[in-house]
């Protein structure tokens, strides 16, 4: 099928299985040792209507590595270079599984306002005083009160190992099988900080419900945030899949507000003014191995001396690295929140 022939979502599904492919080549083309990614993956899937760019990108790579190897200019860094396949690779593939990522997460659900890193961004504190004004009356002169603050880059990482009989995705269903997993693990991840108490750290951004005081009943979340929040634009309930099944919901809403459904609220049912949550989103890296060591831990510590390592290539395993440059920051007033299903 060419390209051109493919809808938005076939494209985007797409992208997504080519990434899962190149994870594939670049780890089985390590193991075998003879073949390169390149050439595994034209041998496997050569056919696929994604190739041309796929190995375009594999070129482009070697060319960039044989330079590294025979020159001794240093290239400048950035803050969102994928170590593998370079900015090719990441910028077309990695676009489609993010856009799966977005798709199953709470800030993909919601009209949020998206913003780039590192900038000033106003948002207004009060509004201005308007007032009747009959024929040759003076008219009031007012002014509106801003506030500013920016997203700096917080990056989200972890690394998920699998088998080496899994990368090779010759099991039928296997592609889907890795893509859901690596979508779930990177949503839940994200929403999980998302929709928590936590406060912000140097590495990590607050939780929206951090500093707000939970309300004692629905109709209390309701009312506290009318208060705190009277020009909301677009009010949203974030609760669990579980909980939204015990509600009474009519057409698919709670106190005429929309529902969005994230097992990350947990217990909490959520009330948010979406366009009052700014999120700054830079995308996805990912990079494989079945060379390296590394400690399987979800809370790896400092090394020691005895810190235990696991050798990928002596357990027939192969890591994947995910990394997501990702912040946010929800504006004064905007959040109010109930454990309570009454």
């Amino acid at each position: 099928m060419e390209l051109s022939a493919l809808t938005s979502k076939q494209y985007r599904q797409l992208e997504t299985t080519e990434m899962v492919r190149v994870l594939s080549a670049k780890a089985c083309a390590s193991r075998l040792g003879s073949a390169s990614p390149a050439e595994y993956y034209q041998e496997r899937w050569g056919t696929s209507p994604m190739a041309p760019i796929v190995l375009r990108a594999f070129e482009w790579e070697k060319k960039t590595e044989d330079a590294l190897q025979t020159k001794a200019a240093v290239l400048p860094g950035t803050t969102t270079d994928a170590a593998w396949a370079k900015p090719l690779v990441t910028s077309r593939l990695s676009e489609g599984y993010l856009s799966l990522v977005q798709q199953t997460s709470v800030l993909g659900q919601m009209p949020v306002t998206p913003a780039p890193f590192s900038t000033s961004i106003p948002y207004q504190i009060s509004g201005a005083s308007m007032k009747w004004v009959g024929q040759n009356s003076p008219k009031p002169v007012t002014k509106l009160g801003f506030g500013t603050f920016s997203l700096d880059p917080t990056k989200g990482a972890g690394i998920i190992v699998v088998t080496a009989e899994l990368m090779k995705l010759s099991a039928p269903g296997a592609e889907a099988f890795l893509q859901s997993t690596l979508v779930n693990e990177l949503t839940a991840f994200v929403d999980t900080t998302l929709l928590s108490a936590a406060a912000a750290t140097p590495e990590s951004p607050a939780g929206i419900l951090a500093g707000v005081t939970v309300s004692a009943s629905i109709a209390a979340t309701v009312a506290a945030f009318g208060a705190s929040r009277p020009r909301a634009l677009a009010p949203t309930w974030i609760v669990s899949p579980a909980n939204k099944g015990k509600l009474t919901l009519d057409n698919g809403m709670l106190t005429n507000y929309p529902v969005v459904p994230s097992p990350s609220a947990g217990a909490n049912l959520i009330l948010v003014d979406a366009p009052a949550l700014v999120v700054a989103d830079d995308g996805v890296a990912l990079d494989t191995s079945d060379q390296a060591v590394v400690q399987m831990d979800d809370a790896p510590a400092p090394a020691t001396a005895a810190t235990l390592y696991v050798s990928l290539w002596q357990e027939n395993l192969v890591g994947i690295r995910v990394e997501r440059f990702i912040n946010w920051k929800v504006l004064p007033g905007a959040v109010q929140f109930t454990a309570t299903l009454s």
